[in-house]
């Protein structure tokens, strides 16, 4: 029974992982969120600098930063949209 959460934690987080960075991404490319200091370009997943593997690793071991993240930019994106209204 312990060894299913053994397994699955480390591909649960490394895909997080994943997911964090994507949205981070998305999010600079959609003028949302300006990381340039850190992202400087879109193509962060190809040549990850260590901030940006930090990051992952961020990401990976904690899916409440992941949650925080995405309730911040979901609460942008309505202000933005409210204020073009």
């Amino acid at each position: 029974m312990y060894w299913v959460t053994l397994f699955l934690a480390p591909l649960v987080g490394a895909l997080g992982a994943f997911a964090g960075l994507l949205l981070f991404v998305l999010l600079q490319a959609l003028k949302i969120l300006d990381l340039t200091a850190i992202i400087p370009n879109l193509g962060v997943i190809q040549t990850p600098t260590p901030v940006v593997l930090g990051l992952a690793i961020l990401f990976g071991i904690s899916e409440r930063f992941f949650d925080r993240v995405v309730r911040q930019a979901e609460a942008k994106t309505i202000s933005e949209e409210e204020k073009k209204k």
